[in-house]
């Protein structure tokens, strides 16, 4: 065991506010003969990663490395500001929100984020659902468990 995992725990539930963000694709640049690759999103991923340490008041991982665990992620996503009263409000009553970002990029931005705060690899994870709605105040809502299939 290391150190820094003598807490463990069977749920953890994380809200991070501010409007949810999607993994981007990489990027290359070409520098004289050579391309390189980054990553575009990294400052979004420090600030992501900030604001989760913050709510967990520590910096130890929370789920040891093999254990499997379920995730579930909600994406509440902010409204456009051009929208009427009339279109805002049948938005929030349930309409689906079916344009980009996609689901499996806003997951895969939380999950690259959380890998290694929360737990170590997220090949640990044996459960994801993901939901995307749409509400006045945007902010993404995180539900990790130790997963049981019993």
């Amino acid at each position: 065991m290391i150190a820094n995992e003598t807490k463990m725990t069977d749920t953890v539930r994380l809200i991070i506010n501010g409007p949810p963000t999607p993994q981007p694709r990489a990027r290359i640049v070409k520098r004289g003969a050579f391309a390189t690759a980054y990553d575009p999103a990294a400052k979004k991923k420090q600030i992501f990663r900030d604001a989760v340490r913050k709510q967990l008041h520590t910096e130890g991982i929370q789920f040891a490395q093999g254990t499997p665990i379920s995730v579930h992620m909600a994406f509440y996503l902010p409204l456009a500001k051009s929208l009427s009263k009339a279109q805002k409000k049948a938005k929030l009553e349930g309409s689906a929100p079916t344009a980009k970002p996609d689901a499996d990029n806003l997951s895969r931005f939380s999950t690259d984020c959380l890998s290694g705060i929360v737990y170590h690899d997220d090949s640990q994870i044996v459960y994801l659902s993901v939901s995307k709605a749409y509400d006045e105040e945007p902010r993404t809502e995180i539900t990790i468990n130790r997963y049981s299939n019993a």
